[in-house]
């Protein structure tokens, strides 16, 4: 039932190709093309695609897009098939925890069904990368209700074992660790389960530093995530109206976004008090409201802990993450909200009769089911997600930007810069729309304009190697003296840059200073450093 209730939500994902994370994860990872398994479990989660050490770590995730990507290969609609399988297991599961927490059987199997067709879900399912948090709710809620109803050790150990499992697939897998814990400190306090929510905590962290030598958490780029620039005070007074942003796309969920990056959700200023007091007190009054529910059962104190938790990451109250606001961080919020809906929903017929709960329930599913067949549609291709983007968040930098880069690989050079303008008007040092803005003007025969624009995108972020490689290709093409100096910062950033050290040989030998282009040739290609010379001189 929960399969054919997630295959008619997201039947239309399989004309569907690969949006936003899918095609950097599955095609740019090196480690994924090359299925190097063992890298996948000692590098970071990005490192495959960037080479930069440290940052997230999930070895399972990837380890799982690796078996994928080696049977499918480019075949979009079958990684899509596994995405709604997974998402029918999750709701599946979802009716099977709530049935543990004492939930009737009309309640939990409603809870399923709404999980399956809830919107909220669209950008979990849909994104290929997406997998990874359908599988950390899997494992992770499965082991926190064994864990927290474990009347044996064993029983316990279990539990335990699959939170830690979670934490392979996603970090996020913590927030059903912490829920674990408060509802065992209401209502059971034994000591070995309360060390066994703990080592689930611990023992994942433990893992990665032994296996990969990091811990530290990778950049956070300021246009994902202003907020982790920001000091703490305006971390914990921006959380309360994040917290509210989420319980509304639980309650409501549209209209929805590809991206909520920079300024399309704008930071809340410590002298706002109108901005950040009204969400607090909103906050502080739903306090009893948890309390009470976290008392009347072991289950509703670990899905009453597992929210607070999720709060507390998605908003950045505990640390930062790399992302300002999005849907998927919402998922085990959904969950209990789709089992806290649907017993309400039963309860209607208190009130009117099961003509009332059934009109109430077929009506809300349908109108749910209608919302995520129109917003799967979106996730047809970048162009359309971007596209449906800017209807909703047009003060979005990136937005903008991901929608100019799609313009520009349809080959419409003009309408991509137009696009990268209404970016950068947003975030005028945004190093990637510069750079871009850069090529499209460039194809555009405005080759000084975009000279201008790359060496903007090389002071916004220092060290950019495309941008100081393309400084100096336009450099040697206008026949500026200083272009070889341009192509030797190249070098002093990538020392085996081989284009870079062919032009700056050029260069040079142009120059007359022949010896100092063989000492760069000598330098990047060691033994055929000759046959390069000599191709280089040859007329």
């Amino acid at each position: 039932l929960m399969f054919c209730l997630a295959a008619t939500a997201y039947v239309s994902a399989m004309g569907n190709g690969f949006c936003l994370d899918d095609t950097g994860i599955l095609f740019d990872n090196q480690f994924v093309a090359d299925l190097a398994w063992a890298n996948l479990w000692t590098t970071n989660y990005w490192q495959g695609v960037t080479g930069n050490t440290g940052g997230l770590y999930r070895p399972l995730s990837l380890t799982l897009i690796t078996v994928e990507r080696w049977l499918f290969g480019e075949a979009a609609a079958l990684y899509h098939v596994v995405s709604i399988l997974l998402q029918s297991l999750a709701a599946g599961g979802l009716v099977a925890i709530a049935r543990r927490g004492g939930s009737e059987p009309a309640s939990a199997w409603l809870a399923g069904a709404l999980l399956c067709v809830h919107p909220a879900a669209t950008e979990v399912v849909n994104a290929v990368v997406g997998t990874a948090d359908l599988l950390v709710f899997l494992t992770g809620m499965t082991g926190a209700s064994i864990l927290v109803a474990g009347q044996r050790t064993r029983t316990a150990l279990l539990g335990a074992v699959l939170i830690a499992i979670a934490a392979l697939f996603k970090e996020s897998a913590a927030v059903f660790a912490g829920g674990a814990i408060v509802a065992l400190l209401l209502h059971d306090r034994r000591r070995s389960l309360l060390l066994a929510s703990v080592a689930a905590l611990a023992l994942p962290v433990v893992l990665r530093v032994a296996i990969t030598g990091h811990l530290d958490p990778g950049g956070i780029g300021f246009l994902d995530n202003p907020l982790a620039f920001a000091d703490t005070i305006t971390r914990w007074l921006n959380a309360p109206s994040l917290v509210l942003r989420y319980l509304f796309l639980v309650v409501f969920p549209w209209p929805l976004s590809a991206d909520h990056s920079y300024d399309a959700i704008p930071v809340i200023d410590t002298g706002n008090v109108l901005g950040w007091l009204p969400p607090l007190l909103v906050c502080l009054s739903l306090i009893p409201l948890l309390w009470l529910m976290s008392r009347r059962s072991r289950h509703a104190a670990l899905w009453g802990g597992t929210g607070v938790a999720t709060m507390a990451l998605a908003t950045h109250a505990v640390i930062p993450v790399g992302t300002m606001y999005a849907e998927r961080l919402a998922y085990p919020l959904l969950a209990g909200g789709c089992i806290g809906a649907a017993v309400l929903m039963t309860q209607l017929r208190r009130f009117g009769g099961g003509w009332l709960r059934w009109s109430v329930i077929c009506v809300c599913l349908l109108f749910l089911l209608g919302l995520t067949r129109d917003r799967t549609r979106s996730w047809q291709d970048d162009g359309t997600l971007f596209a449906s983007a800017l209807r909703v968040r047009g003060g979005s930098a990136r937005v903008h930007y991901g929608w100019g880069l799609w313009q520009q690989q349809q080959g419409q050079h003009a309408a991509a810069l137009d696009s990268y303008q209404q970016a950068l008007r947003i975030h005028p040092r945004y190093p990637d729309a510069l750079y871009n803005q850069g090529a499209a003007l460039l194809r555009l025969g405005r080759t000084v304009e975009a000279l201008a624009s790359y060496e903007a995108a090389t002071r916004a972020r220092p060290g950019h190697v495309q941008g100081l490689f393309a400084v100096a290709a336009i450099k040697e093409a206008l026949g500026a003296v200083d272009a070889s100096v341009a192509y030797l910062e190249v070098l002093q950033h990538r020392p085996g840059h081989v284009e870079a050290a062919r032009g700056a040989a050029r260069c040079l030998a142009a120059q007359g200073d022949s010896a100092a282009a063989e000492v760069i040739l000598q330098r990047v290609f060691a033994g055929s450093a000759q046959s390069e010379w000599r191709r280089l001189t040859q007329p």
